[in-house]
Parts: structure tokens; C-alpha cells; sequence
């Protein structure tokens, strides 16, 4: 409104046949609408940054004022320079911020079935590329605005897909346009993954591109536009905040939300603040922006998504997608306009973000974090090449050297301790201190206020009877995240620093061993690293035949764990070595020859306690009941980390399947109701009847509680809240134990049984994540495989102490066998987003070893 267009430069409805808002824009539509724009005014840059899973393309759209296109380079670097106080003065930063303009980040289409957050990045682009007036002209001139129009271009066209082929525009909330279906209306990438969790842990390509483009852009804003709630929201955050971000960063997030407020005042809008969108976990795309120095902002419109064309709200009202994509507009304005008006000083403070960061290290007692690669390098390798992805700084020892007061993470005791050559060191003193603390302390501290108001409401809860509306806690996600712990490396923080002769690491680093010569009688490598369960897989494709050692053994002079892979040459091809050498290679997996049986020490490698692996095969259950990220998790982890062939069915098929052709099946987390409902009496039987027959069915926590039923019985195990209730005497009896509060994501010490076959490869406790109020112990007649630690259950995050006392010697996972078969449970989803990268040996054990010949 008020503004004039350059008619040189092509209208939305010109390209694509419609105004925005009327109807969907499919993805090639977009990014030829874009490129339309570029060639019709200098105002627009499109930079063609990557593409996602399912090959569609990743722009970046640049819109400035002609004169800041033409220079975009030398201001990129410009700003590049601000990031890192040690080599720019305070003076350059001054004078870079004087004469520089801000980069401002709007992202577009994260949950790609929020509608109407993609067809805002068009609407944006266009007025930003064409519109003629003061307001526009001042952004221009201030402001490069960074349009990245698809962060999730999978899930906004299966959104577009659905929407086309059902949505009518009924407002009616019981039109089945309103209720997608669960493959193609979801907010996930091709994989099922939540992008939006996805910042920190940098698992999926699409995470990858747009890590990389903030670090090389580094915007002082960052605006990710979602929906839909029932009225929009815009910061100021929620509690709780993190930690890391100090006052000056909370004063932007009011600055911008006092000017977003009155401009939607002046249209008489509707919309909240500082309630449920908080930013604490540093996953999101606004807390990472934030961690980074930008002022990080959600945006949740409330039409469009799954309220479609038009959609009746609670109060009478009917929102369109056309009103949410208004509002989306309205307010990335209103934000731009700011930055526009605070250029300099919002630009001077992505300097001051860094430097009052690495000034605040000289009164902390965090100076460095020490990580050890241990028994598996390949996953601390891994974990330093993600902190690198974060620009983080890290280095490696050329010698030994000593911490006068070293915190074990795991332990968390403290103490002088000696630490090996090769070590990797994290220094706190850097400029990503802020984002290098949040993502390795153990836990990241909540607001006192915060915590004050979760008290509150359970007090309330405790006491205001069981009819009484129950008061939310307000945790929106998880609040344990501690790379280390996820990844299982040994870590330490240090309250010194080490003084002595490192290399900086600049690229992954590697382990690398020596081929393995050529063998007589077999091959050896241990079954505790990741690289060894692709290797298996990839013998196992191939058609060669694998044996396991399941006790330790000696054998020339070198002690060989329990869980050892044998690979015989006698029972393989001629082929096995040279395969070998190269699996070896690619997978960073040591691999020895063995020349003899004969060990020095242990049980002969021809021992009846040397098992032959049996090729699994395996399927997944997909589709209602299972949660689709739950499922996701899983087949990413199989096909793209492990490579681990598996064929996935429709929960609604089970019933019609020749289970005969699997000898795994695995249930997903999900509704325990949704799985009673889908498999139904017979199908128990069924399962049943394929468990004695020698089938290892795997259940993952809502699929675990539904195998525990009373009336399913897959399990004797039972839920603690099921229980039965002790009885005192003959004639009376007690009330079962109530249901627990839910843990909210907090970390959890998991004690293993390395005896067992499913405790194969691990070499000490397994931090997991749980996420529940569910409580089981196991049956006398299951094997306790995993059991949460009685002295220390919660190893990080908020867990209230009636759940902290309940936990202790909980049952984590629990094998039970029946006939010839087994039913293996989890109490909690080790794959969940798959970063617990420590706890995936567990859930690769109970579907790669249990169709071995002998337990």
C-alpha cells in the first residue's frame, strides 16, 4: 500500500498466471520468478547456493540498491572482517559499520507446509525489486536483503502437491483439506527430518548449505517465517532465553518487536510476544542466527499451512493464506525498515556480540575443552569436523601435556590429568565462544524466572485436583544437547590453559591406518565403531560371510576386545582382501590379519563362541501409528550413515504381510492407541507367532508401550504406572503409582551389560536422551541390556526430583526372549534427530545381531 512498481520488472501474476495468495506456487515456478527478477533490474542478485535432497535448487536472492549489488562482494568481506576481534581493531569496526550496509536474513519455507511463509519470499522479492517509495528506498539504501525463499523445498511441494489435489478454500476446520496426510503434509525434508531442529547437529545437506551461507553472509538479522497459530507472534522471545545471549542481544529482540507491534497496530491486528516461542534450544533459526550474532526472530503467521486457502478460527474469524502471507509482510517490513534505521549500530554490535564474548573468558572458570579420540577416532573426527562447520576454532596437541584441573564430563569429577598427543583442544578465548559453549557444556543453565514459573505450575498441579485444567511447563523442546555426550567421545573442560605446541585443524581430521597385509586364515577389526557396522553391511551386500568373537582374545601380541568381527578367507572369495583394503580405507576402520586360529590368550578363533553372523532383513513399520520423524531418524541413519539395507511397510499392511520374509521388524515410536488400532488381536498373534519362530521384533518407546500392555503382551515387561498395586492385606488394595511429569529431553546415563549380545562394541556407559514420563521395569525373565544409572540417572537437563528418583535402576532396554525369537524394547528413541551418535551402537545391535545362529 502507498507504493508505485516499476513496471520493467515483471508483477507475480505476470509469470505465474495468479496473485500471490490465491493460489500454490510450485518450487520451478519460484525459482524462475526469481530469476525473471534478476534480469529485470540490477536491484537482484540470485546466487544458486546448493540443492536439496530431491535435486531441487537452493537460492540465496540479493536485493539492494543497485549501487550496494554492484559492491555486494566488498561489503560481504567487510562484514567478514567484523567477525574476529583479534585482527580487527575497534576502529576498523567503527568505520566498516559507518560506511557499510547491514545484511538482513529472511527465511522462507523451513516447515515447507507453512505455506504461507514461501509465497512471501515472492511477494517480498518482488517489492523489494520493483517498489518505488521512501520507506522502500531507505531499506534499499541501508539494507541487503537476503531472501532464501525454500530452506525445505521437499516439504513445501509435498504441501503444495496435497493442497492442489484437495483443498476446496471450505473454512470448515473438519475439511479434510485441513488434515494432510502424514507423508505428504509434514513439515520435514525428504528424510523426515525437522529441519528446523536441525541447526546444531548439521545432519541433513539442506542444514549444510544454509550453516554454510550464515557463516559466509553473517546477517545482523534473522527472520524465520513459520506458522500457524491462531494469532501471530513475534519476539520479544520466550522464556527460557539462552544463556549465551547477553542483554544487548535482548535489547534488539525488544527493539524490533516494539516497531513490529505498531506497525501491526496501525492495521489493528491481533498477535502475542514473549509466550511459547522461546529460544534456548540452539537448533533453531533463530537461536543459532542468534548464537552468531544476529537478532534471531521466529515469525508464526496464522494463515495459510494447514489452514489452507481459508480456515474459520475459534472466535468466529476466517483467516486466508493471503492474510497470513499480509502479515509475514508486514512485519519482515517493519524489521527491515529497523535495521535500515539502526544500520551502524546494528552492525557495530555483530563486532561487540564477538568481543564482549572473548573479554567475559578471563573471569570464567571454562578456559578450553580437551576432547580425547579414544577407541574410536572416526567419532571424534566426526564431531571436529562439525564443530568446524560451525566456524569453530580447534586445534591438536604435538605432544602430551597437563590440565592442573580437568572436569570429566561423564564422571564430573575433577582433577590434575595427563593428556595423550593427538588430543584435540577447544579454546573458549575465541570469537565463537558464545555458540562453541552453548553447543559443549554439558547443559546450558535456564532463567531463574523460568524455573521459578515451571515450580509454580507444578505446585499447582500437585494440588489442584485431578478434574483441574493442568498449567503447561512451558519446555517447547529439549533442553540436553551437549555434543560431547551425544557423541560419546571423552571430553573434559579445563579451568587452565594449555600451554604448548598445537596445530590448528582446518579440515576433517582423519584416521588413517596401515592396509592389512594378507591373511591366511581371517581378518580382524572390532565391532565398536562406526565405520565397523558400514563395513559389515557393505560384506554382507556383497554376498561374504561374517563371524563375530564374543569373548576378548590375545592373538600376536595384541588384545582384541569382545565383540571382534572374523572375517574367515577359507569360507569367502578370493576378492575378500582387496575388498577389504579399500572398506578399510574408506571407512577409517582398522583391519589385521590373522594368520592362525591359535590365540595366546582366550578362546581359539574356531571356538564354538565365535558366532556366524546371519544377514539380517529387516523391515521398518512406516505411516500412522508410527511418528514420522521417529521413522525418519531410522532411515536416515540406515541408508545414508550405515548404509544398511531395509524395506519399509505401511503400518496398515502389516496385517497382509508375509512376515516370513523378515527376520527383523522394527516399530518406530509411536501412538501405543495407533498401533493397537492398526495391528490389532490378530495381528499380535501374528507377531507372536513369528517372534517363537525365530524373528526379532524391535520396539521403540510408544511402540514399546504398547507392547507391554496387559492385553497385547508382547512383553511381560510393564510401565511403572501400570503396575499392578501391592497389596497389604488379602481384602485391601493399593492405587498403582500415579504418572510421572514428563522429562522434557534431558540426558540420561545408561548403565550396559557388555556381556550380552546387544551390550556388543559398547565400551562404558551410553548417554540417551528421554523425553517421556515412562517409567519400566523390566520382567524377571527379560534381560536387563541397558539399565539407567541408580547413583546418577540424569547426567543433564531439567527433570523433576520425583522423576530423578524414579528413573534410577529404570530399565532402558530389555531383551526378552520367546521360542526361538526375541522382543527388544526401548524405553526412549536412541535415533531421535540422530545425534546420539554414542547410543546408535545400541539400536544397530538389536537389528544387525540377533538373526545370528547362537545368542
Amino acid at each position: 500500500p502507498g507504493s508505485t512498481y516499476d513496471a520493467r520488472v515483471p508483477a507475480p501474476k505476470s509469470v505465474l498466471g495468479y496473485e500471490i495468495g490465491e493460489d500454490y506456487t510450485e518450487h520451478l515456478h519460484m525459482t524462475e520468478y526469481m530469476r525473471r527478477l534478476e534480469a529485470a533490474t540490477g536491484r537482484v542478485k540470485v546466487f544458486r547456493v546448493g540443492e536439496s535432497n530431491e535435486r531441487r535448487e537452493l537460492l540465496l536472492v540479493a536485493v539492494s540498491d543497485p549501487g550496494n549489488i554492484q559492491k555486494l562482494e566488498q561489503y560481504r568481506l567487510a562484514i567478514e572482517d567484523l567477525r574476529d576481534p583479534r585482527k580487527t581493531a575497534e576502529t576498523r569496526a567503527r568505520e566498516i559499520a559507518a560506511n557499510t550496509p547491514a545484511f538482513a536474513w529472511m527465511n522462507f519455507a523451513n516447515d515447507g507446509n507453512e505455506s504461507a511463509a514461501f509465497e512471501t519470499g515472492i511477494i517480498l522479492a518482488y517489492h523489494l525489486a520493483a517498489a518505488q517509495d521512501p520507506v522502500t528506498s531507505k531499506i534499499l539504501k541501508g539494507v541487503v536483503t537476503l531472501i532464501y525463499p525454500a530452506h525445505n523445498p521437499e516439504s513445501h511441494s509435498r504441501h503444495v502437491a496435497w493442497m492442489k489435489a484437495s483443498a476446496t478454500g471450505n473454512p470448515d476446520p473438519a475439511a479434510q483439506e485441513h488434515r494432510g496426510d502424514w507423508r505428504m503434509d509434514t513439515n520435514n525434508n525428504h528424510y523426515q527430518i525437522d529441519l528446523n531442529r536441525d541447526a546444531a547437529f548439521i545432519s541433513q545437506s539442506e542444514t549444510r548449505v544454509i550453516v554454510r551461507e550464515i557463516h559466509r553472509w553473517n546477517p545482523v538479522v534473522f527472520i524465520d517465517h513459520h506458522g500457524n497459530p491462531d494469532r501471530f507472534f513475534f519476539p520479544p522471545w520466550a522464556l527460557p532465553i539462552n544463556a549465551q545471549l547477553d542483554k544487548n542481544a535482548r535489547r534488539w529482540a525488544e527493539t524490533y518487536g516494539k516497531n513490529i507491534a505498531a506497525a501491526f497496530d496501525k492495521n489493528g491486528w491481533p498477535y502475542f510476544t514473549r509466550n511459547v516461542f522461546d529460544i534456548y534450544y540452539p537448533g533453531y533459526y533463530d537461536s543459532y542466527p542468534a548464537l552468531n550474532g544476529a537478532t534471531g526472530m521466529t515469525f508464526e503467521t496464522d494463515g495459510g499451512g494447514n489452514k489452507g486457502l481459508a480456515y474459520q478460527l475459534p472466535d468466529g474469524r476466517v483467516t486466508t493464506l493471503r492474510d497470513g502471507i499480509l502479515h509475514h509482510f508486514t512485519g519482515a517490513m517493519a524489521s527491515l525498515l529497523t535495521t535500515a534505521e539502526n544500520r551502524a549500530a546494528r552492525v557495530l554490535d555483530l563486532y561487540n556480540f564477538r568481543a564482549s564474548a572473548m573479554k567475559d573468558v578471563a573471569a570464567e572458570k571454562v578456559k578450553q575443552f580437551v576432547l580425547v579420540p579414544g577407541k574410536d577416532p572416526s567419532r571424534a573426527a566426526d564431531l571436529v569436523e562439525l564443530l568446524l562447520q560451525h566456524r569453530i576454532e580447534v586445534h591438536r596437541t604435538r605432544g602430551a601435556f597437563q590440565s592442573a584441573a580437568a572436569h570429566d564430563y561423564f564422571s564430573d569429577k575433577t582433577e590434575r590429568r595427563n593428556f595423550p598427543a593427538g588430543a584435540f583442544v577447544i579454546p573458549a578465548n575465541q570469537p565463537q565462544k558464545r555458540l562453541l559453549r552453548t553447543l559443549l557444556d554439558r547443559e546450558t543453565p535456564l532463567d531463574q524466572e523460568f524455573l521459578d514459573t515451571v515450580r509454580e505450575a507444578k505446585s499447582y498441579n500437585d494440588t489442584a485436583g485431578e478434574a483441574a485444567p493442568k498449567k503447561p511447563y512451558g519446555f517447547y523442546d529439549i533442553n540436553a544437547w551437549s555434543l560431547p555426550m551425544a557423541y560419546c567421545v571423552e571430553a573434559y573442560w579445563t579451568e587452565d590453559v594449555l600451554e604448548g605446541p598445537m596445530d590448528p585443524v582446518t579440515a576433517r581430521p582423519a584416521p588413517s591406518f596401515a592396509a592389512p597385509a594378507a591373511a591366511q586364515f581371517a581378518y580382524l577389526f572390532p565391532w565398536n565403531t562406526k565405520g565397523a557396522a558400514r563395513i559389515v553391511a557393505a560384506l554382507w551386500k556383497e554376498g561374504f560371510q561374517l563371524a563375530l568373537a564374543r569373548e576378548p582374545f590375545t592373538l600376536g601380541g595384541r588384545a582384541f576386545p569382545g565383540g571382534t568381527v572374523v572375517v574367515r578367507t577359507r569360507t569367502n572369495p578370493d576378492s575378500l582382501h582387496a575388498r577389504l583394503v579399500a572398506l578399510a580405507a574408506a571407512n577409517e576402520v582398522e583391519v589385521l590379519a590373522a594368520n592362525s586360529a591359535f590365540v595366546e590368550k582366550g578362546k581359539d578363533l574356531g571356538d564354538a563362541s565365535v558366532v556366524d553372523l546371519k544377514k539380517p532383513s529387516i523391515a521398518v513399520i512406516c505411516e500412522p501409528p508410527t511418528s514420522a520423524t521417529a521413522y525418519g531418524a531410522i532411515w536416515f541413519l540406515l541408508e545414508k550413515t550405515y548404509d544398511i539395507p531395509f524395506t519399509a511397510i505401511k503400518g496398515g499392511d502389516l496385517g497382509g504381510t508375509d512376515l516370513k520374509r523378515y527376520n527383523v521388524i522394527v516399530l518406530p515410536d509411536g501412538q501405543p492407541e495407533g498401533y493397537a488400532r492398526i495391528v490389532g488381536e490378530q495381528g499380535v498373534e501374528r507377531l507372536k507367532n513369528w517372534v517363537r519362530e525365530g524373528g526379532t521384533l524391535v520396539c521403540v518407546k510408544g511402540a514399546a508401550l504398547w507392547a507391554s500392555g496387559e492385553k497385547v503382551g508382547l512383553t511381560a515387561t510393564r510401565e511403572r504406572s501400570a503396575e499392578p498395586a501391592p497389596k497389604e492385606k488379602a481384602d485391601e488394595k493399593k492405587e498403582p503409582p500415579k504418572r510421572l511429569e514428563a522429562v522434557p529431553g534431558a540426558f540420561v546415563r545408561v548403565n550396559v551389560d557388555t556381556e550380552h549380545l546387544l551390550g556388543t562394541g559398547i565400551d562404558g556407559p551410553v548417554v540417551a536422551l528421554l523425553r517421556s514420563n515412562l517409567v519400566f521395569k523390566p520382567a524377571q525373565k527379560a534381560a536387563r541390556v541397558g539399565t539407567i544409572d541408580r547413583e546418577r540417572p540424569v547426567l543433564a537437563g531439567f527433570a523433576f526430583e520425583e522423576s530423578r528418583e524414579a528413573l534410577k535402576d529404570a530399565g532402558f532396554l530389555w531383551d526378552e526372549p520367546a521360542g526361538h525369537g526375541h522382543v527388544i524394547c526401548f524405553a526412549d528413541d536412541v535415533t531421535f534427530r540422530t545425534f546420539l551418535y554414542g547410543a546408535h551402537r545400541l539400536f544397530l545391535n538389536s537389528i544387525l545381531l540377533p538373526p545370528s545362529s547362537r545368542w
